[in-house]
């Protein structure tokens, strides 16, 4: 009888979107979106036939600025730990 390895030699899983890659370009997205929401918002308040609709880019302002917060968290902290391994802090 042949024996039979009960672990097997599998790869491990990678975490692709928790790299600073995809960090910096979710940040950069959420700026533009960010930028764009402000734009929307002064536009719909310079029309009066949509100041009723400036919630729409107001509420896209307040969701981009939290993910670009986020990102920016997550980076700042992520380059405080290297520099801090780094140069000994």
């Amino acid at each position: 009888m042949i024996p039979v390895q009960l672990t097997s030699e599998k790869k491990s899983i990678y975490a692709w979107h928790d790299i600073n890659l995809i960090y910096v370009i979710t940040a950069l997205f959420s700026g533009a979106v960010f930028l764009f929401s402000m734009l929307g918002i002064q536009t719909a308040m310079s029309i009066p036939a949509y100041t009723g609709y400036a919630w729409v880019p107001a509420l896209l302002l307040v969701l981009s600025g939290g993910i670009l917060a986020s990102s920016l968290f997550r980076l700042a902290r992520r380059w405080y730990l290297i520099m801090q391994d780094r140069y000994d802090w």
